[in-house]
């Protein structure tokens, strides 16, 4: 169900959380699971962890999940320039992960 998923999704941000940079094999299942979803026409998914991620955690291990989630299910919802707001906030806070390091 969406709502298990949802609690997947929020586990294994916060395990992802505390331990670093290093990605977690749940959260890369999750990612999986979007992708069956936006081939299903289930847009919302992608759409519900990328706000979540973005939302929660905008560290360098979670930018290109956001910057991959996010735009796209814009896209996918045909919200063509809220996608191009999203890429332009990802490369913003690229340009200051990068002037950080």
């Amino acid at each position: 169900s969406d709502l298990s998923l949802s609690n997947r999704y929020w586990e294994a941000v916060v395990s992802t959380q505390s331990t670093g940079d290093r990605i977690l094999a749940p959260f890369d299942e999750c990612i999986n699971y979007i992708q069956f979803a936006n081939d299903e026409c289930d847009y919302g998914m992608g759409f519900e962890l990328g706000m979540c991620v973005f939302s929660h955690e905008t560290s360098k291990s979670f930018m290109g999940t956001i910057r991959s989630l996010l735009p796209m299910a814009y896209k996918l919802l045909k919200r063509q320039l809220y996608a191009q707001i999203m890429t332009r906030i990802c490369d913003e806070e690229d340009e200051k992960i990068a002037k950080n390091e």
